[in-house]
C-alpha cells in the first residue's frame, strides 16, 4: 500500500498540475482576447483597403471608357480627360460615402 510519504508526494504533484491547469486556462483566455482583437483589426483594414481599390477601379474604368469614345469620335484627349475628372469625383464620392458608413458602424 501507500505510506504517508507517497500520499504527500501525490498531493504535491496534484497541486502542481492544478496550478499548471489554471495558468493554461488564464493564458488561453488572453490568447482568445488577442485573436478577437486581431480579427477585428484585420476586418477593419480589409474594409478600408477596399476603398482604395474601388477608387482605382472607378478611375481606370472611366479612363479606358473615355479613351475608347475618343478613338471612335476622333476627338483626341478631350473626352478622356473629361471622363478622368468625372471618374475622380465619382471615386472620391464613393470613398466619402463608404467612410461615413464605416464610421457609423
Amino acid at each position: 500500500m501507500l505510506d504517508e510519504h507517497d500520499k504527500e508526494d501525490i498531493k504535491k504533484r496534484l497541486q502542481e498540475l492544478d496550478e499548471k491547469d489554471k495558468k493554461y486556462f488564464i493564458n488561453k483566455d488572453k490568447k482568445d482576447v488577442k485573436s478577437v482583437k486581431y480579427k477585428e483589426t484585420a476586418n477593419t483594414l480589409i474594409k478600408y483597403t477596399h476603398l482604395g481599390l474601388e477608387f482605382c477601379a472607378i478611375l481606370l474604368i472611366f479612363l479606358f471608357s473615355g479613351k475608347y469614345i475618343d478613338t471612335k469620335l476622333n476627338s483626341a484627349p478631350w473626352i478622356m480627360l473629361l471622363f478622368i475628372v468625372l471618374g475622380f469625383f465619382l471615386g472620391l464620392f464613393r470613398i466619402v460615402k463608404a467612410a461615413k458608413d464605416l464610421a457609423e458602424n
